[in-house]
């Protein structure tokens, strides 16, 4: 499937696809004979677990850490694992400022 056709499946821009591709995030495909990119099934796929893994707060490095690891089955459960306690960690400590900043912002509404 040519990149567009890619895109419409996966819901993610052609721009971007080219970008993964670029550094290394989603593996070059063959290329046709006029030189158009041919995309399979697998890279939908791989597409949907980036997008999957962004949607978790992991960084594209992080994301590429897991896929590259995966692709060789030595997924490292133990430091997936720690990797997504730290981004929910992570997470909690920004849910803990926003009620700080909410009660700092009731206050000072309160006060007016």
């Amino acid at each position: 499937m040519k990149i567009g056709e890619l895109a419409g499946a996966t819901g993610i821009g052609t721009r971007a696809i080219r970008y993964y591709e670029s550094i290394g995030l989603l593996p070059e495909p063959s290329r046709r004979p006029s030189g158009y990119r041919d995309y399979s099934e697998k890279d939908v796929a791989w597409l949907e677990c980036v997008a999957k893994a962004k949607a978790l707060s992991l960084s594209l490095e992080e994301i590429s850490d897991i896929l590259q690891a995966s692709s060789v089955n030595a997924v490292n459960c133990d430091h997936v694992l720690a990797l997504l306690v730290r981004k929910r960690d992570a997470i909690n400590a920004r849910i803990v400022d926003a009620v700080v900043l909410r009660g700092a912002l009731d206050r000072t509404i309160e006060a007016s």
